[in-house]
């Protein structure tokens, strides 16, 4: 072969070598990049879990696998995979499962000998009196051997294991996670040692060691009968080692066995509140040179006969031709939204506003007089009546019992009573034709209620039109009688407004009065539905609030306001879901614009719920379990639920320190006087009673409910379906108002809810033996059971299919 030609050969071979090379270099390269990518996009994958009828399936984005973890820990894992302890998938799965237990606890256990994982349950473990607990889990009840059992107090929420016998799941207590051994009332049953046994719990007979005892409890007075409240402060101790004991500390006293006052008082203690009202050195009124004399407008209460802490007056006055413009004004603390003259009038059809010097904006047509207690003006911040009234914070108005913030006499001397001049802070509220908000001004005054009338009297004369009895007050019978159709005339125009802006609300419709015996037992119960006239003063109120709130806000007056931000994050979705569901399946029509909304804003919810309106309030009502909380806050923004783009407390200064804090800065402002900055500890506390005061009343009233419940075992009751759950009825009692439930299955021990009930939680209803039942719907049914205040119902069209 030539030289040349074999040259070429070897550099051709040598060329197709490289390129071959080079290609494979190209192929591994892409690989690794496409492992690359793979592997990135793998580790982008978030960790998820899927609940399923018996246990979890876990996704892990870092190993792009699925597995399944059953209850009964039946979740294999192979040798080999990965080794069994201490491992980086094992902590990866485990991590992964955090969220099944809120992240508080929740450790893998490994059994070698099986290679299992058990995966750990969180539950609470009811004690039964002969030794032995359950824990609910997913309806069922998960036994607890006695030798278990020993070793955690009743409803301590706890982390374990579930097994399996031949008879059904065994759980095995791993940790306490928490505990409501806080605050418990106590009896003391022993002085030395300390010794006590709890009240009210399945632990009753046991007695427990007293290690702590704080130290404004005076041990020294504890007697055998001694009521105390006591915290569990070892809640392990047992878990750790089964010899030790439960030990309590003492927090506080509370009372001697047998006091009638027993369940007021351990509540109200439990949140270190006092228990009786107190009396203060008064201090003069120090206003009193700077208000003007509003004694002859002829101002009238309207509230409850029996009430004595009157916080509010009224007057509605229509302007009418005789009332005459005299001039004109320009008052910078008259505060209108746009833009409008200020008048001076001549009121001849009521010369006493004239005394007021109005600044009356153009195009007024009703004026709405609200005067509000002044008793700021009896005590100065810091004071002994102002550490009462930041301790309390409002008034506790409990079933039979209320605990007041001022000192009493304080009350007393600023409380509207009829016929008596006291101090207040009267606002003029300016409203056109057709009720719409033209303008507000205040006065610093001294006031006179003319007549203190009682809902049921007004009530009576103006819907039932019957004669009532209104001689012996300030002013003549005429005279308030006139008054009162004012304001009829008034409120008819504000619901009006409301309906026309979208902004209808429902008033509070009843309050119960609770007859307590001499041992401190509820014996009746009396429903007091609340007449047409108290959504009169609710309106009014709700106005004054409003608009004080805007007047705060456009002076930049340090202020306290109540904000409420709508429809939670979390329920966005939900709350689409029933508006959904609402018009595909019951045909409203009406919500065809508002369906799969990304954002629901303030004006389409108030759209929506007066859809709501039109068709049922009930369901008005409904759409309230989307919202969030509301809160007291420095900054206004809005408040969602009335629709309104501010809102404050400013009509109870006798019974609430917003209030006071509210109407001070006002007074201030209005007196060319120095306001000071809201204290944010006090906000934050402000905040946190508005929880313990539901929590306080909660309690108190579903003991009494059931004492009242418990006389009446085979009565049968008139109940309406508040809620439709899952697994329940919500319902109450239409007398009394008391909450119960009706469940679907007669026992935890039936597995399924009978196929006969066919049940839509989205939409509040269920179906059964082909009636479909809602809310608002009337039931007829029996007292089954009353277990640790909760009320359970028993219904015979429920009974008919267990053959009960």
């Amino acid at each position: 072969m030539h030289k040349n030609t074999f040259s070429k050969l070897l550099a051709l071979k040598e060329e197709l070598a490289q390129e071959k090379k080079e290609n494979k270099f190209k192929h591994n390269n892409t690989q690794n990049q496409k492992k690359k990518v793979v592997k990135k996009i793998k580790q982008t994958k978030e960790n998820s879990i899927s609940f399923l009828e018996d246990g979890y399936e876990v996704y892990l984005g870092k190993y792009d696998k699925t597995f399944t973890i059953t209850n009964e820990t039946k979740a294999k894992i192979t040798a080999k995979e990965r080794a069994v302890c201490k491992c980086n998938f094992l902590n990866d799965l485990r991590n992964a499962t955090f969220s099944i237990c809120d992240g508080t606890v929740c450790t893998c256990v490994h059994d070698n000998k099986h290679r299992l994982l058990h995966l750990q349950l969180v539950g609470s473990v009811r004690i039964n009196p002969k030794g032995f607990a359950f824990i609910e889990q997913s309806g069922k009840d998960i036994f607890v051997a006695p030798s278990e059992t020993a070793l955690v107090l009743d409803q301590f929420n706890v982390s374990y294991v579930c097994g399996s016998q031949i008879k059904g799941k065994v759980a095995h207590i791993k940790n306490v996670i928490n505990h409501p051994y806080i605050k418990v009332p106590a009896q003391v049953i022993s002085l030395a040692p300390l010794k006590i046994k709890l009240l009210d719990t399945a632990n009753v007979v046991t007695k427990f060691v007293v290690s702590q005892v704080n130290e404004k409890v005076n041990t020294k007075q504890l007697t055998t009968n001694s009521i105390v409240l006591a915290t569990l402060i070892n809640p392990t101790a047992k878990l750790e080692n089964k010899n030790s004991n439960f030990e309590f500390a003492i927090d506080n006293y509370v009372c001697e066995l047998g006091d009638p006052k027993y369940l007021w008082l351990s509540e109200l203690k439990k949140f270190d509140l006092p228990t009786d009202d107190i009396e203060v050195p008064l201090e003069q009124d120090k206003d009193n040179n700077l208000r003007c004399d509003l004694t002859e407008i002829p101002f009238i209460s309207i509230d409850s006969e029996e009430t004595e802490d009157v916080d509010d007056v009224i007057l509605v006055h229509k302007i009418s031709p005789e009332d005459l413009v005299v001039g004109f004004s320009d008052d910078r603390k008259t505060y209108t939204k746009n833009p409008v003259k200020l008048q001076s009038y001549n009121f001849k059809t009521c010369p006493s506003l004239n005394n007021a010097k109005l600044n009356v904006p153009e195009n007024t047509k009703y004026i709405l007089a609200v005067g509000i207690a002044d008793p700021t003006t009896f005590f100065s911040p810091g004071s002994q009546a102002d550490q009462r009234a930041k301790e309390v914070l409002q008034t506790y108005y409990l079933p039979a019992f209320v605990l007041n913030m001022l000192p009493i006499n304080i009350m007393r001397e600023s409380s509207l009573l009829e016929q008596q001049n006291r101090p207040a802070v009267v606002g003029f509220i300016y409203f056109d034709e057709q009720a719409n908000f033209t303008g507000l001004e205040y006065r610093i005054a001294t006031i006179n209620n003319k007549a203190k009338l009682s809902y049921d009297q007004t009530s009576d004369l103006l819907f039932e039109h019957k004669e009532v009895d209104l001689s012996g007050h300030g002013i003549p019978a005429s005279k308030i009688i006139a008054l009162l159709k004012d304001l009829q005339e008034f409120y008819d125009k504000r619901i009006q407004w409301r309906v026309d802006n979208c902004r209808s609300v429902l008033y509070s419709a009843n309050n119960n009065t609770y007859i307590i015996d001499e041992q401190g037992k509820c014996i009746d119960i009396i429903p007091r539905v609340l007449r047409e006239t108290h959504n009169f003063i609710s309106e009014c109120m709700l106005s004054y609030n409003y608009y004080t709130a805007l007047y705060l806000d456009n002076y930049n007056i340090p202020c306290i306001y109540y904000n409420q931000f709508g429809i939670k994050d979390g329920n966005i979705l939900n709350f689409n879901k029933y508006i959904n569901g609402l018009y595909e399946q019951k045909h409203f029509e009406e919500l065809k614009p508002y369906i799969n909304l990304t954002e629901i804003d303030m004006e389409n919810y108030h759209k929506i719920k007066e859809i709501f309106f039109n068709f049922n309030k009930v369901y008005a009502s409904r759409i309230l379990r989307f919202m969030g909380s509301s809160e007291y806050d420095k900054v206004n923004n809005e408040h969602y639920g009335l629709g309104l783009e501010a809102y404050t407390n400013a009509t109870s200064p006798i019974r609430r320190y917003v209030d006071i804090i509210n109407q001070r800065n006002l007074k201030s402002f209005i007196l060319d006087q120095k306001t000071e900055e809201v204290d944010e500890q006090i906000l934050n506390k402000i905040n946190d009673t508005k929880n313990s005061t539901r929590i306080i009343r909660n309690k108190i009233t579903s003991v009494l409910d059931a004492q009242y419940l418990s006389l009446h075992h085979d009565q049968e009751f008139e109940v309406e379906i508040t809620s439709v759950l899952a697994t329940s009825i919500r319902v109450k009692d239409v007398k009394s108002g008391i909450p119960g439930y009706i469940y679907y299955k007669s026992s935890t021990l039936v597995d399924k809810i009978p196929a006969e009930i066919n049940v839509d939680v989205n939409l509040l209803e269920f179906n059964l033996n082909g009636k479909c039942y809602t809310l608002g719907d009337k039931l007829k049914v029996s007292l089954r059971r009353i277990e640790e205040g909760k009320i359970v119902y028993s219904w015979d069209e429920l009974n008919n299919l267990y053959d009960i």
